[in-house]
């Protein structure tokens, strides 16, 4: 059984991928046969969990931190490559169906003020007024087909907003693992319309390729504010006071927000090269403990064994299933003894909250 894929937008709606393999046809960026070439999704590895995104402030609460492409320091007309390597981009390339047989198209960064034809109505991206697109020579090409960023680094979230004026196709976002082989894609059906037209996806999987494309391959379609995690995931929060080491201790939590994947890394730096623990409850606050403060409400779960500081750094991985860790929002933070400081002889990290996906 192939895995289910959620789209969680204000409303949720729940699909289950085999019931839209049923559903969609889809271009194959790879096959003969000119525009309207159609296939049935690739299979998903069933080990492969993804959850799929059309409210960014959703996706944003479930990654953490990130790097943001806005595309406003690129000059218009610059035809891009390699030219976002500086952002952890390795390379862009593009396909089109309407060569025959479909083969590769340039990339371009193009102001929305030079536009050969109204793809969008300006003043609805996200950040005006450059985006990304497939060439726009018309006829031909005019910002067709598909795009796929290939990444220097691996990674477990990617999203962006389609530049669209009307959905004519489904928006589709497909990942790669490393070798090329598809983890799956997630889909907006009927295309999402500017201002509300984000796609976004974590997974449980890591991957290096990125492919954005419509299910229609006539329709005339750009990327903006394209966005991925930076390797952390969850919000930081509260006060991480002062200690004999530093200013305070912050919590990092790496790897990913699923809890099928299970490879959940929590960190904690600078605190004193001492004893100190992990703990998790579910939710927020903000009390004096300590020389610090509490910042995570009772019922408190410790994650044994306790951590031993080196380098004025602490880690632990976690397993999730051990400690009670289901989809939905945790906190965590991290307690650590300090006793050169004095006061208390010990200390508490800042928290950071992480939703989980299932």
């Amino acid at each position: 059984m192939k895995c289910p894929l959620v789209l969680l937008a204000a409303a949720s709606l729940t699909l289950s991928l085999p019931a839209l393999a049923q559903q969609q046809d889809r271009i194959d960026p790879h096959a003969g046969g000119g525009a309207g070439k159609v296939t049935t999704p690739p299979a998903v590895p069933e080990s492969v969990v993804l959850t799929g995104y059309t409210d960014h402030t959703t996706w944003k609460a479930a990654v953490g931190s990130t790097t943001l492409i806005t595309f406003e320091s690129i000059a218009d007309g610059t035809e891009i490559n390699s030219e976002l390597a500086s952002f952890g981009i390795s390379n862009v390339t593009g396909t089109s169906d309407f060569e025959v047989p479909p083969g590769p198209t340039t990339q371009w960064v193009t102001s929305s003020a030079s536009l050969p034809f109204p793809m969008f109505i300006a003043g609805t991206l996200p950040s005006e007024p450059n985006f990304i697109s497939n060439t726009l020579v018309f006829p031909g090409p005019a910002a067709t087909g598909t795009m796929t960023f290939e990444f220097s680094s691996a990674h477990f979230a990617v999203g962006g907003f389609i530049a669209d004026q009307t959905g004519l196709g489904d928006d589709i976002l497909e990942l790669f693992d490393a070798s090329g082989a598809s983890l799956g894609s997630v889909i907006i059906p009927g295309g999402g319309v500017l201002p509300n037209s984000f796609l976004g996806v974590t997974s449980d999987t890591e991957f290096w390729f990125a492919k954005f494309y419509s299910a229609s391959g006539t329709d005339s379609w750009g990327l903006d504010d394209l966005e991925f995690d930076d390797g952390t995931i969850g919000t930081n929060y509260c006060i991480g006071a002062v200690n004999s080491v530093g200013p305070g201790a912050t919590i990092l939590a790496s790897g990913s927000a699923s809890v099928a994947a299970n490879n959940l890394t929590l960190m904690s730096s600078p605190v004193p090269n001492d004893i100190g623990l992990f703990f998790v409850g579910p939710s927020q606050q903000q009390v004096p403990f300590g020389n610090g403060f509490l910042c995570v409400v009772t019922p408190i779960v410790r994650i044994n064994p306790p951590a031993s500081a080196s380098g004025n750094m602490a880690s632990r991985q976690v397993d999730l299933p051990t400690f009670g860790i289901v989809a939905g929002s945790h906190s965590f933070q991290y307690w650590y003894r300090d006793p050169a400081a004095m006061g208390a002889f010990f200390n508490l990290s800042d928290g950071v909250t992480i939703l989980f996906t299932p």
